[in-house]
């Protein structure tokens, strides 16, 4: 690992984009590096530049600048601060200069940063470069709403004490964070791996947030070492009794980095619902330091149960929006979860399945093959065994499916599970997808039926369109985001997208939907923007536009 000379002078070619400010809110902007990351040696200086330029044409920027501590809560949110901050923050080896700045139209200036570390430091430390503006200064910008004023720091609107009030509104004003990070490491210890410091505690399970996902397991992490910590990590839902895998979900978000001397919950997001029974839910975690390669694994496991009234929940949840969203599955597991074979020619070696009971009592089972072709001479024929069987709580059972193509051509169906005495239940259904060599088919689809709606007593705004499969080749493990942006076509909030069902064979259709806080959607015109995936095909993706108008009897409308 490089260690930074004793002075180091550099600037970081990286650009803040603040295209989710309203252009009215205050002139254009540019600050030059986004974000400062770099090593130094303890009791070792620091100088750079930062470059701000006034992008405007008109208006003139009067800006003060300042140093406020950077953390983040166990949610990952960040809080800033004038005060101290944490054992981890730098702001009293800190300074910078001007403390105020002013920029003609077009003009740019520099902000010069100085940091001294002590002698005897290791570890991330941080600190952040405030660039706000001085409304006191020049023309005051449009007022809002004060009901309307975000608490968000970065390239954002903030209330603050002080601000002159206008009746019950607040003045709007931009105020940018430019994150620092330096890490200060010995000569010595240059070229050591350096080991995480992780403790973690119980795996928890909750409801999902709506719109992305059924349900989540999750667990809280300390990193009690001084060093930046990158964790990822598997979640399965298990077999109380025979530990078999019934469900798996990886790290939501990816890598998380966890700083060091915090707490940081880390999520598990499952789509699909769980039915009524008993689970096990196992958390397997591995951690590294941020630039080094030696890992450490930490696992975590709670038992863990569903109850109708929660079962009923997460199926809602996983199914929201969709025709028979309210209606539970039957409390069976299968594994697989879905079957892709590519064989050579029309000869299938027989399936196997097992089949789980969560449940505490015996439950009947009776199985069927559905094709999904729409044509009598193309349907395959197929035999399991056994079709009917009974399963005792807690046991699984073994089951053999046999399937005969009528031709050359792709085999597509679902094997179906039915519970006497549920007749009110869906079934529980696996996928069936037999694709024989050489056999070329192209994945298509498109989106339609799209819906903005006011949800929740008006707190938020619920997007949804349906999917339709339009090839001649199934869509396989579908993954959807809707984004949302303004009328200049810039970004302002983007979700994962909830899917009724995640492999569609041709001509089925199924539907995509999430849900907006109505409070990040001002007044005005946006543009939703469906994404979907899909393996071995090419990215759907279509749009519609609406409108919050929060003084209209309907607050969300689709524009034509």
């Amino acid at each position: 690992m490089n260690i930074g000379k004793i002075m180091i002078k550099t600037t970081i070619a990286a650009i803040l984009l603040l295209s989710l400010i309203p252009l009215h809110a205050f002139a254009g902007m540019r600050v030059s590096p986004a974000i400062i990351r770099t090593n130094l040696l303890p009791g070792g200086s620091y100088n750079t530049l930062i470059s701000v330029q006034n992008t405007s044409k008109e208006k003139t920027e009067y800006l003060k600048i300042y140093l406020e501590s950077n953390e983040q809560n166990p949610e990952g949110k960040w809080k800033y601060t004038k005060n101290k901050g944490g054992v981890m923050s730098m702001i009293s080896w800190a300074g910078v200069a001007p403390d105020t700045l002013t920029i003609l139209p077009g003009e740019k200036a520099d902000i010069t940063m100085k940091i001294k570390l002590p002698k005897n430091v290791s570890g991330d430390f941080r600190v952040a470069i405030m660039v706000e503006q001085d409304q006191s200064k020049g023309p005051p910008p449009p007022p809002i709403e004060l009901d309307d004023v975000d608490d968000i720091r970065l390239g954002k609107y903030r209330e603050k004490d002080g601000l002159k009030k206008m009746g019950y509104t607040l003045i709007k004003y931009m105020r940018v964070a430019i994150p620092v990070c330096i890490r200060a490491q010995p000569p010595s210890k240059a070229a050591e791996e350096i080991m995480p410091e992780v403790k973690i505690g119980k795996v928890k399970i909750g409801v999902a947030q709506e719109g992305q996902g059924a349900f989540k397991a999750f667990v809280l992490v300390e990193n009690k070492g001084t060093f930046d910590v990158q964790a990822k990590g598997l979640c399965s839902i298990l077999h109380p009794v025979n530990r078999s895998a019934l469900k798996m979900a990886e790290l939501s978000g990816g890598n998380i980095t966890i700083m060091p001397k915090s707490k940081r919950q880390v999520e598990f997001i499952f789509s699909d619902a769980l039915p009524v029974g008993n689970y096990i839910a196992s958390a397997n975690l591995k951690f590294n330091t941020r630039g080094f390669k030696k890992v450490a694994g930490k696992r975590a496991e709670t038992r863990f149960a569903i109850d109708d009234n929660m079962a009923k929940k997460l199926l809602n949840l996983a199914t929201s929006g969709s025709p028979g969203g309210d209606t539970p599955f039957v409390p069976l597991l299968v594994d697989p979860e879905h079957i892709k074979l590519s064989p050579r020619g029309t000869r299938i070696k027989p399936l196997k399945l097992t089949v789980t009971n969560p449940t505490n009592k015996t439950l009947n089972v009776r199985s069927i093959f559905k094709s999904a072709s729409q044509s009598k001479k193309s349907k395959p024929s197929a035999k399991i065994i056994p079709d009917r069987f009974s399963i005792k709580p807690g046991k699984s059972e073994r089951i053999r499916v046999e399937i005969k193509p009528a031709g050359k051509g792709p085999v597509y169906g679902r094997l179906l599970f039915a519970v006497k005495g549920m007749g009110g239940s869906r079934p529980a259904e696996v996928p069936v997808i037999i694709l024989p060599k050489g056999v070329k088919l192209k994945p298509s689809g498109s989106i339609a039926d799209f819906e903005a709606l006011s949800v929740k007593d008006g707190k938020s705004v619920k997007i949804s369109g349906k999917l339709k499969n339009t090839g001649n080749a199934h869509l396989d493990d579908i993954s959807a985001e809707i984004s949302i942006k303004d009328f200049l076509d810039n970004p302002v909030k983007k979700n994962r997208a909830s899917v009724s069902r995640r492999v569609l064979f041709p001509a089925e259709k199924t539907r995509l939907f999430s849900e907006f806080p109505i409070a990040d959607l001002k007044d005005d015109i946006y543009k939703a923007v469906f994404s979907v995936k899909s393996k071995g095909a090419k990215t759907i993706s279509e749009s519609f536009r609406f409108k919050v108008d929060s003084k209209s009897d309907k607050v969300v409308r689709l524009v034509e």
